[in-house]
């Protein structure tokens, strides 16, 4: 398109007033029908022009948003990575969809994006020109909405991030909490509690933080949601000092667990003056379970504090002098044996020294577990009756990764 034209356009878009006007005309100008949806998924406006065999868009027009199940679908279409990776426009192609569509981002005067429009090719293909008049289309609406009914909507959508109690920094514990501490304690359980989510293994372009922070606002009334940097941060209560993932998380426990989304949380506390310690509790317990890999999607400090103590001991202290000989003598057969009997012993000290758990663990026969432990006492003079020895030597395993230099 010429320059002269595209100006031409963007001034038939400025002749009316509000959005819908903006939406009519362009709606006219690319042959098409057009959505205008929140950052939320959920319908703002839509054009008169309609069409009734595209499921998508008798989904939005009917319920007012898109279910998540459609989200996800965005998401294994690629749909939300193309869009993240255009700066406003994206070309959306699936062999599952009828028709083509275009989404066009618009922003708010800093930069944040406040949600998009939706061309749907029903009507006329898409031609190269049209990413031109869809990109000033989306200049015009963002202009639009200063003025629109619809701006404090979006503005809440948008700015209800985690600055409510930690504005976003690198450094949370330089960050001053905020005056009404009082008031935000107000009408909480005596027991509190963090949660860092991280969500990059379902959706790595990180767009969907503010989407996926509303979804569990609404599958979970019961907690307190926020952003703050690259993760959605939980803010729980409580009747009970000791945090039950099943009771204190049961709306979220099947989700997280069906689109790979993970956990951390800290240990109970009650004043929210001590909230950036138990914050980076909660990150703390992330981190270690991501790295662990254990298959869990809610990790509790409380259950990896001593390895979170010892890896910053290994930061400052050589650890390896300290690990104990039976367990540096398992780590050298094994490396040269390919045996597995260090993974055995910590399965069976993370399973309370109980067999049968020990064997299910690991997907053993009761009998091959056996013969695992008759074969560490003789081999390397294990006393599965010393409590001490059994401590010192499963403490040794952890310490010893955290003894090996950087790669």
């Amino acid at each position: 398109m010429y320059e002269g034209e595209r100006c031409a356009f963007a001034a038939r878009l400025r002749e009316g007033n509000g959005v819908q006007h903006i939406l009519d005309t362009a709606s006219q100008a690319l042959g098409n029908p057009i959505v205008l949806i929140d950052i939320c998924y959920n319908l703002l406006a839509n054009t008169e022009t309609t069409v009734t065999d595209d499921p998508l868009w008798n989904e939005l027009t009917q319920q007012g948003k898109f279910s998540h199940k459609t989200v996800d679908f965005f998401n294994t279409e690629s749909f939300i990575e193309e869009v993240a990776v255009n700066d406003v426009v994206a070309v959306l192609r699936s062999r599952h969809l009828k028709y083509d569509r275009v989404c066009g981002k618009f922003f708010d005067s800093d930069g944040l994006q406040l949600g998009c429009i939706i061309v749907v090719a029903c009507c006329r293909p898409l031609e190269t020109l049209d990413l031109a008049l869809i990109e000033t289309t989306c200049e015009a609406i963002a202009e639009a909405l200063q003025n629109s009914d619809l701006y404090p909507g979006l503005e809440h959508v948008i700015r209800k991030s985690f600055d409510n109690l930690l504005v976003e920094s690198d450094s949370p514990a330089a960050v001053p909490l905020p005056k009404n501490v009082t008031e935000l304690r107000k009408g909480l359980k005596p027991y509190l509690y963090i949660a860092v989510v991280d969500v990059t293994q379902y959706e790595h372009t990180l767009s969907h933080l503010t989407y996926l922070r509303s979804l569990f606002e609404q599958m979970d009334p019961s907690h307190r949601f926020f952003i703050n940097l690259n993760n959605i941060v939980i803010l729980g209560d409580s009747e009970f000092s000791q945090i039950d993932i099943r009771r204190d998380f049961a709306e979220l426990c099947d989700f997280f667990t069906t689109y790979h989304i993970y956990a951390g949380i800290s240990s109970t506390f009650q004043e929210l003056l001590e909230l950036r310690q138990y914050y980076r509790q909660a990150l703390n317990a992330l981190n270690y379970g991501l790295v662990r890999n254990s298959g869990r999607h809610f990790h509790l400090y409380d259950d990896c504090r001593a390895d979170c103590f010892l890896s910053a001991a290994a930061s400052v202290v050589e650890t390896a002098g300290y690990c104990h000989p039976i367990a540096l003598e398992i780590e050298e057969h094994d490396h040269k044996n390919s045996s597995g009997y260090g993974r055995f012993f910590c399965a069976y000290m993370q399973c309370g020294c109980d067999m049968a758990a020990t064997a299910a663990k690991l997907r053993l026969s009761p009998g091959d577990a056996g013969r695992l432990r008759r074969e560490m006492q003789t081999r390397f003079g294990l006393d599965w009756r010393n409590g001490e020895q059994l401590f010192s030597v499963y403490l040794s395993m952890k310490l010893l990764p955290l003894s090996q230099p950087d790669p």
